[in-house]
């Protein structure tokens, strides 16, 4: 046994603990701190919190960035509602709240009235989160999940909504999925009870159960267990209340399954109608026919039919791929299809019946719409523009069908923010003959100097695109430049014209046993931004930062463990960095289609030879490293960053700090508190403000 400290870190243990695998040898020196319910452990989190906070608190500027970085976070947030007996439900985050409040209104046109607001049961030790709302078909009751502290295993709740009282009943561990059979029960789906399934799966056996009011959770009966303990499954129940649809799903499309289960013929067995097929589904019942958006066979998309009378259960194409246009989303809604398409660079969102034949255009910038809503027999379409960000005003229009009129049902006014120049890259950057495009915003004042502070964001990971956070206008206010480097494994850009073939082309190459190249991606990305492509480069090691979440932060570790030298500072938050061990904790087990699993010989040499944490090593000058984490993360565990952390401290040159922040109450983010989501921009960023030695100016 020994211990490790420098530049006054906290003394941490190191133990001779090696993984035996494969005819494999690897030294796991940090095991110990995987263990967050040891007293040890919660010590050697609390030093290094106080170390962190000790380097952070001290910095200057910190009320300036955390003023600029409320003012671009903390804005009025509306969402869609969701309709049922013509009341809509729907969330407003209003400014200083840390979460939405549900709200009802008794019709359109009808008073707004408050039925759950969490920010009045949140306090500095414990948040409470509004994760999911079902009301009943008759609107009487509300089903509505909470989650505590960021924990992503929410307990299910009921109330009268007229009377705005609960009842007793309470379902912990409800995974994400409801629909209400008749008023009195509903389907829903739960994550197994602790201790029932191995270590390391306990967010996987996710199961169908059904609910009377009144009855005990735990004598509710499972309606259907999926084929594959990592198998998620969905659940609606048609409008006349006929049948039961279920669509299982697993990680990237890899084995999806489609079933029904006739709720007029009791004792009914699960009707399994397509199973193992390698491509994503959105289906609704409607008239007794099953109603799929698929990709199935049709790259672009179409949508197809299943007659539930059918003996047979065959699919039948309803509206047929086109080559020139990509369907991105659509919906069964007030008796229509609703199907949002792609042709070259202009977005529609069309209307079709039932039996596929087109009725026309909805006449609103589609491009723009970040949602839809209706119910299925409504006569009236909602659709959202702005809802996420506060770079214009927040509209939520009503498109009532029947007279094809389009109105502003509710609208929330931003104050407008100056938007920064953007810039793509030329020429652009080459990764082994493989074109990365790097988008970068810069001050209104001009193109950045040949020694401009970048900070660089990376993903790469999931196939899913990288934008530019809001928050990071501040920087670029200040004289800093923002960058994205679009590289493989993750999405392209937005708004780019690249046909779904590139797209499926570039997630792929950096996928599972390819993940190395959303690394080299991003190491050519800072080259290209450091020397250019004929040495006309725009920074310099000492002003250049990377940084990422999630997977991003598996990236950015990657970056930094193999070309050091290239970074003046990096910050990962909520990171994977133990690719040897990540499938054995939280929901760790899903991620195999994306990583592989070192459960396989292949896999495990492949993962070893980039993994972070195996990667750290002795007397390396690595860049400054603010590492951030939640204690209540499922989804990547904070063990990552314990054992990065650790490994840095023991490993860098002093000349560089690496920091640790494990945040309590907190988890992977989604249900954060905005209180608690600012402060951590405020830590990032006057890290970044120091490391990369950029003055805070003075802003009204």
């Amino acid at each position: 046994m020994a211990t490790s400290t420098r530049r006054g870190y906290p003394v941490t243990r190191r133990d001779k603990i090696f993984i035996e695998a494969h005819g494999y040898h690897v030294a796991d020196p940090y095991r110990w701190l995987e263990s967050g319910a040891s007293d040890e452990v919660r010590r050697w989190v609390a030093e290094q919190n106080n170390f962190t906070r000790r380097f952070l608190d001290t910095l200057p500027h910190r009320e300036p960035i955390r003023r600029e970085l409320r003012q671009l976070m903390d804005f009025e947030k509306v969402g869609l509602p969701t309709i049922a007996a013509g009341k809509l439900f729907y969330t407003r985050r209003y400014i200083g709240q840390n979460y939405g409040v549900l709200f009802m209104r008794e019709g359109v046109d009808g008073e707004e009235s408050e039925l759950i607001n969490t920010n009045e049961s949140t306090d500095n030790q414990s948040y409470q989160a509004l994760t999911g709302w079902y009301p009943s078909p008759d609107a009487r009751l509300l089903a509505y999940s909470i989650c505590v502290n960021d924990d992503e295993r929410p307990t299910l709740h009921i109330m009268k909504i007229g009377e705005k009282e609960q009842l007793p009943d309470q379902i912990p561990g409800f995974a994400g999925d409801l629909a209400w059979l008749g008023n009195d029960g509903f389907f829903y789906t739960r994550y197994p009870s602790k201790g029932k399934v191995p270590k390391g799966e306990e967010f996987a056996h996710i199961a169908v159960y059904i609910h009377r009011l009144g009855d005990e959770p735990s004598h509710d009966q499972k309606v259907s267990q999926p084929e594959e303990y990592t198998e998620i499954p969905h659940v609606s129940v048609s409008p006349n209340g006929k049948w039961l649809l279920i669509i299982t799903e697993q990680q990237n499309n890899e084995n999806n399954g489609i079933y029904i289960l006739n709720l007029m013929r009791p004792g009914s067995a699960v009707v399994q109608l397509l199973r193992d097929i390698k491509a994503a589904f959105k289906g609704a019942i409607a008239n007794d026919r099953l109603f799929l958006l698929t990709d199935y066979d049709a790259p672009n998309s179409c949508w197809m039919y299943i007659d539930l009378n059918a003996e047979d259960y065959i699919p039948h194409v309803l509206i047929a791929e086109r080559g020139d246009v990509f369907i991105i989303n659509g919906a069964v809604m007030a008796g229509k299809i609703s199907v949002l398409e792609k042709i070259d660079d202009e977005t529609k969102l069309n209307l079709y019946s039932l039996d596929g034949s087109y009725e026309g255009e909805i006449p609103i910038d589609a491009s723009n719409v970040q949602g839809v809503s209706s119910d299925f027999d409504g006569e009236n379409i909602f659709l959202g523009l702005g809802l996420k960000t506060r770079a214009a005003d927040a509209i939520i229009y009503r498109y009532h069908v029947s007279t094809k009129t389009l109105s502003i049902w509710l609208k929330v006014a931003h104050v407008p923010v100056e938007q920064p120049n953007h810039w793509i890259v030329e020429p652009p950057c080459m990764s082994d003959d493989h074109e990365i495009e790097i988008e970068m915003w810069y001050p209104v004042s001009g193109l950045p100097n040949p020694n401009a502070p970048i900070v660089l964001q990376v993903y790469g990971g999931f196939g899913n695109d990288d934008v530019m956070p809001g928050y990071a206008a501040q920087w670029i206010r200040m004289g800093g430049v923002f960058a994205i480097a679009h590289i493989r494994g993750g999405g392209v850009r937005s708004g780019s014209n690249k046909d779904i073939d590139k797209r499926r082309a570039h997630y792929l190459a950096g996928k599972r046993l390819n993940k190395q190249k959303s690394i080299d991606d991003t190491i050519a990305a800072a080259e290209h931004l450091i020397h250019g492509a004929n040495g006309n480069g725009i920074t310099t090691p000492d002003r250049l930062a990377l940084l990422g979440s999630s997977n991003g932060g598996m990236i950015v570790g990657g970056a930094i463990t193999q070309r050091p030298n290239l970074f003046r500072a990096a910050v990962c938050i909520k990171p994977m960095f133990d690719m040897l061990r990540a499938h054995k904790f939280g929901k760790g087990i899903f991620m195999e289609p994306e990583y592989g699993t070192a459960d396989n010989p292949e896999e495990f040499r492949y993962l070893r030879s980039y993994s972070p944490y195996h990667s750290v090593r002795p007397n390396t000058r690595y860049p400054a490293m603010l590492i951030i984490s939640g204690e209540n993360d499922n989804r990547v565990h904070p063990m990552h960053a314990r054992k990065m952390a650790a490994a840095l401290q023991a490993a860098s040159n002093p000349q560089h700090l690496a920091l640790l922040l494990e945040e309590r109450n907190a988890g992977h983010g989604d249900y954060t508190s905005m209180s608690a989501k600012i402060e951590e921009q405020v830590d990032v960023w006057s890290f970044l403000y120091k490391e990369l030695a950029v003055p805070i100016k003075r802003t009204e």
